[in-house]
């Protein structure tokens, strides 16, 4: 340390982490540490031995005085002799002054790194008292360390003496950086001048996304931009040839529209340098990203005139989504302004790599690239396990597995031809990169795993998959706890610059396929009680002509209906029906088997339980002895029970559940990003599980409910007028009318799951209970003509037919829907369960066919629904409930 140069040791503290070969200091989190200098340090011992002798020479002199004066010297000569007892004092008091001044020059650097440091533009920062004041008085130079810069962006830190300069390099300095916990706090957007956007924007705007972070500076995210969509599948709208847009977290001088709001923010000098206490002219600055978005018109194309558009983030360090934070959509109508700006936008790629997170990086010692070569089945397969990406903070654990089957085969990992450790820092020493950049422990070796050649910069080995010590169906499901179980070896690839860690999984080739449906074979029940045999759809008497009847009557509109639904199932000799097909193929292929005959007798079971509900549903509703005729008598059952009242008109409808399974599935890698998933997906639901409706016929009841006889009354004159037509012309007019008040309810159960992308993964239960009540009238007039034709062949006759039938018909519904949605996220799979106001809804519906005399009949149709009230989705949500 006889160069003048200034080194600087840090007080480590158990929160904090050194490594002094790199020169690097980690701090948990944002707070106070404390440094020294080296070769204060030193002098500082010196100063403390000339301390000592100072006191030594003070003292022999003060001893000399004393034992001289009782002597009784005269004042001038014991002045003189003091005097000379204390040159020693005075020649340690000029070396311990020329120790210390030999620091009031000392500046101290403090500053961001950025991408690299620069060497030539290296100063003291203003916000420091010069010198190493608080070292002499307390032992330590204490620094808080800002928590605008948490998350693994490097400050660099360096005392010098004015004269020298600051070196910028280790071991003069050190870098510094704090991690935190990494937190999205909000996403906001804005137009280019900062304003926040209201209402809705035009395609081909420019707006910027703003991300507010926390503990987050210098790591990039992949950023994915989505169209929500509430009945839909959610688009995602892709950047330039990519799913996702990249964004690195930085720090911005805080904007108008920003103060006051929720995110971190510091201030630092307007030199850019990280404050300290001393009063220095400051700039508030604010962690987050700024990510300038065009709003593509393709999107229109993709996801429709109308867009919602949120972001999902995830972290490129651990691969993982963030969760939790204030969301602001962004709207989007095709005929809405255009904000413009004067930057040219166009969603490419943009730079990243500003904030520099790996104190490695400066290193001369490393590699660019890591690379797997692997036989798989009769082909060598390459995969690129890592590339070098300046600037970006990549995920250090590497994750690769070598799909196999029972015949060994050969791989290797190597470092790309680039790779140089002539440099290494621990070189000559143990941890000598140039020696090894790949190891492992041998003692942790699998059985199915060995090591062939092992050279500095390659390792090779041969590797298997023992089919023999599982069972097959036991990896039924191919789960990432399974994957995690499986054989394998950890590999360490290190260089000054880069250290990653190799997790080679050894996984089955092992490859499923399945496919079960099983279904009812009649598709509802209906049945009816207390409905008059001695009134028409209007609530009219029944009038007869010639012994019969001019109109049919309620019981037997309802009881047609029943004959209709039930009559089907008088031919089955089962209820349910099924299909089962479950298969495994291993080693490439060679070896498949097949699993349905053995669970064949569980799908019986399944089908005989279903066939026991079914029971029970035919039971409540009593279809055979609707199929017999005798619903409205078997049904008196319920009434005697009180199950249903006694006088009013009820029906009861059901429709039976569809249960559906189908896939294939297998392990391999996903070339996105090179890890082993599970590929394919699984679908199963129930739809529905169970749907059914029930209801009062309300022209039925009309003696039982007052308030329905007003509304016969005004509907009688449309029946008036049809007699009075079918009375004086030819026309002969049916008409019929449906009053019903009714609830009705349905289950849905669907389950996906998405083997490759657990996001994907969705289980919805669907409850729907609404209230409603319908009003119909349908009416058919027609003239008949017999006309006679004569044929040299034959005679005949032909029927003319003319007129019009139609049908007129609302609907007003109202209720609730509840839903249970679950997925699968880092936590586990989780269920969620909301309820919507499914508001007020009139539907009407109008039909009308003209039949005109030979020639096709005319149809016209109306069809329309109106909301009165609207939906409202989520009136109430609850937290993810995880299950598993």
């Amino acid at each position: 340390m006889d160069d003048n140069k200034l080194h600087i040791i840090p007080k480590i503290t158990f929160r904090e982490t050194y490594d002094k070969a790199m020169g690097s200091l980690v701090l948990e989190q944002a707070e106070t540490f404390s440094v020294t200098i080296a070769e204060y340090e030193k002098d500082e011992k010196e100063i403390k031995k000339l301390e000592k002798r100072k006191n030594t020479a003070r003292d022999f002199a003060v001893k000399k005085w004393q034992q001289h004066a009782e002597e009784g010297w005269d004042k001038k000569k014991l002045e003189e002799n003091y005097n000379a007892n204390m040159q020693d004092w005075e020649k340690a008091n000029k070396a311990i002054q020329a120790l210390e001044e030999k620091y009031n020059d000392v500046n101290w650097c403090w500053q961001l790194v950025g991408s690299k440091l620069d060497y030539n533009n290296l100063s003291h920062n203003k916000s420091f008292t010069k010198g190493i004041y608080q070292i002499k008085n307390t032992g330590k130079q204490s620094i808080q360390f800002p928590k605008l810069l948490e998350g693994g962006g490097m400050a660099w830190l360096e005392a010098f003496h004015e004269k020298e300069g600051a070196v910028g390099n280790t071991p003069y300095g050190i870098y510094v950086q704090a991690y935190g916990t990494p937190k999205i706090i909000r996403a906001e957007w804005t137009d280019f001048n900062y304003e926040p956007i209201k209402g809705s924007v035009g395609f081909m705007s420019k707006v910027i996304l703003h991300i507010y972070t926390r503990a987050m500076y210098g790591q990039e995210v992949d950023i994915q931009l989505i169209d929500r969509d509430l009945f839909d599948p959610n688009d995602v709208l892709n950047a330039f040839e990519s799913e996702t847009f990249r964004g690195e977290v930085n720090i911005f001088k805080i904007k108008k529209n920003e103060i006051g709001k929720e995110g971190v923010s510091d201030l630092l000098t307007k030199s850019n340098e990280i404050n300290t206490d001393n009063i220095v002219e400051k700039e508030q600055y604010v962690q987050k990203i700024e990510l300038e978005v065009l709003i593509d018109a393709n999107w229109e194309k993709l996801a429709g005139s109308n867009l919602q558009i949120f972001c999902t983030i995830k972290s490129k360090q651990t691969d993982t989504f963030f969760e939790g934070f204030e969301r602001n959509y962004l709207n989007v109508d095709a005929n809405s302004l255009i904000l413009t700006a004067e930057k040219e936008v166009s969603n490419k790629p943009v730079l990243v790599g500003q904030v520099e997170t790996n104190v490695g990086a400066f290193h001369h010692c490393q590699y660019t690239g890591i690379n797997l070569e692997y036989e798989k089945g009769d082909k060598t397969e390459k995969q690129e396990l890592y590339k070098e990406d300046p600037g970006v903070s990549e995920n250090p654990n590497i994750e690769v597995g070598l799909i196999l089957g029972s015949d060994p085969k050969k791989f290797s990992i190597k470092v790309d031809e680039e790779s140089d450790t002539e440099e290494c820092i621990y070189k000559d020493k143990p941890e000598d990169h140039g020696k090894n950049i790949f190891t492992f422990d041998k003692s942790k070796l699998s059985k199915n795993i060995s090591i062939t050649k092992h050279e500095p910069k390659s390792i090779e080995g041969i590797a298997y998959f023992d089919y023999d010590k599982i069972k097959l169906f036991d990896y039924f499901f191919l789960t990432d706890s399974k994957l995690k179980d499986l054989p394998q070896i950890n590999i360490d690839a290190n260089t000054c610059r880069h250290k990653h860690k190799i997790n080679l999984l050894t996984v089955p080739d092992i490859k499923w396929e399945a496919y079960i449906l099983i279904m009812s074979k009649t598709s509802e029940s209906f049945s009816h009680t207390g409905m008059p045999s001695d009134k028409d759809s209007f609530g009219d008497p029944i009038v007869t002509e010639n012994g019969k009847p001019t109109r049919k009557n309620i019981f037997e509109i309802h009881q047609k209906k029943a004959r209709e639904t039930g009559v089907s199932a008088k031919k089955m000799s089962k209820d349910f029906t099924g299909e089962l097909h479950i298969k495994a193929s291993t080693n490439n292929g060679a070896n498949s088997f097949d699993y349905g005959a053995t669970i064949e007798d569980k799908l019986n079971v399944i089908l005989s339980t279903l066939s026991s509900v079914k029971e029970v549903l035919d039971s409540l509703s009593h279809r055979d002895e609707a199929v017999k005729g005798k619903a409205q008598e078997a049904m008196q059952t319920l009434k005697d029970k009180n199950v249903i009242g006694s006088k009013l008109p009820v029906f009861i409808e059901f429709s039976f559940p569809t249960i559906r399974l189908g896939g294939g599935w297998y392990w391999d890698m996903d070339k996105k990003d090179g890890k082993i998933k599970c590929i394919g997906n699984l679908q199963f639901g129930f739809e529905p599980l169970i749907q059914g409706k029930g209801g009062i016929d309300l022209v039925a009841a009309a003696d039982y409910i007052p308030v329905v006889k007003p509304v016969l009354v005004a509907l009688r004159y449309v029946k008036v007028g049809a007699q009075w037509l079918s009375d004086n012309t030819p026309v002969k007019i049916d008409s019929e009318l449906y009053f019903n008040l009714y609830v009705k309810g349905k289950i849905d159960l669907r389950q996906t799951i998405d083997f490759i992308n657990s996001s994907n993964d969705k289980t919805d239960v669907k409850i729907s209970l609404l209230l409603g009540i319908e009003l119909g009238f349908k009416i058919k007039a027609s003239i008949e003509k017999v006309i006679y034709t004569k044929s040299d062949k034959a005679g005949g006759e032909e029927i003319s037919k003319t007129g019009f039938d139609g049908q007129l018909s609302a609907e007003v519904e109202s209720g609730f829907v509840g839903t249970a949605t679950g997925g699968r996220d880092e936590k586990g799979m989780y269920q969620q369960f909301s309820a919507d106001f499914t508001g007020i809804t009139l539907k009407v519906v109008g039909k009308l066919t003209i039949h005109r005399k030979k020639k096709q009949p005319k149809n016209y149709g109306l069809n329309e629904k109106f909301d009165l009230v609207d939906y409202y989705k989520d009136i109430c949500k609850s937290d993810k409930i995880y299950v598993l």
